[in-house]
């Protein structure tokens, strides 16, 4: 129900390290990490936790920065903006249709792919054969060039069979992929709340693909790196809050931000 590179990119940004504590690679009480940048510097923020007091922080550790907050804080505000980027119970029907609509344009490039895909690897699959029978004859291929032939014909079948399995995906259970997003788009704050350390940063990464900046000074998230099909959520439930909506411009509001050419299946991303 996203557009391209959304639910299925999940982009890894590697922090940076402080001397006062050490960080492990996967640390459940800290979701935020690798995530979070300090809008000063733009250096991801680290967790750490004061054990005498078993309280937990993020922290810059760019020297001289300054910038700490409380992981209470930091998660409590990421979970409202998740909030305000939910699918409006009112809107549900309207999404429905559109994801209805975008997943049958899928499977129907999916088929014009495959078979394509398919005919090239049938060609492909002859090649070896032929080169094989060209190095066993007195004036064909020497033993070098064969072996090289072969090398890069058996890479491209390779590469052929994994655009295969890429483009052959079942998008049969329909109603179930489409009830799966309108679920995960509906609940995105409760459900980072209550996920583990993987699925909240599955969340993040739909919302945020680059990560999200943390402004110390004024207390609050900068959302300029938001994914354009939340944005556009926010902006209809703005809509839906004012004026109201009509049916068809929602529709066709959807329709701009959800791109056919890469969807999946949301199961497939959470």
């Amino acid at each position: 129900m996203i557009s391209e590179n959304t639910f299925y990119k999940v982009q890894d940004i590697l922090a940076g390290n402080n001397k006062n504590y050490q960080q492990a690679e996967e640390t459940p009480e800290f979701p935020l990490k690798m995530h979070v940048f300090c809008a000063k510097d733009n250096h991801a923020l680290s967790g750490y936790t004061v054990k005498k007091k078993g309280l937990k922080y993020y922290k810059c550790g760019v020297k001289g920065c300054g910038t700490n907050v409380s992981a209470k804080e930091l998660h409590s505000k990421y979970a409202e903006i998740l909030n305000s980027l939910t699918v409006p119970e009112s809107l549900l029907p309207i999404y429905k249709r559109v994801i209805e609509r975008k997943f049958k344009e899928k499977e129907n490039d999916n088929l014009t792919s495959k078979n394509a895909i398919e005919k090239n690897l049938n060609t492909l699959k002859t090649k070896p054969k032929k080169a094989k029978m060209r190095f066993l004859t007195e004036d064909g291929i020497d033993n070098d060039d064969y072996n090289e032939v072969k090398s890069d014909l058996e890479a491209k079948i390779a590469d052929c069979e994994k655009e295969l399995k890429d483009c052959s995906q079942d998008l049969s259970n329909l109603a179930e992929y489409t009830d799966v997003a309108l679920k995960i788009a509906s609940t995105l704050g409760s459900t980072w709340d209550k996920m583990d350390f993987k699925v909240c940063q599955k969340i993040q990464n739909l919302a945020f693909p680059k990560g999200i900046k943390w402004d110390g000074e004024k207390r609050c998230y900068r959302t300029d790196g938001m994914n354009e099909f939340f944005r556009q959520i926010g902006l209809l439930r703005g809509s839906a809050r004012g004026e109201g909506i009509k049916e068809t411009d929602t529709d066709c509001s959807v329709s701009v931000v959800v791109a056919g050419g890469g969807l999946e299946p949301p199961a497939s991303g959470l």
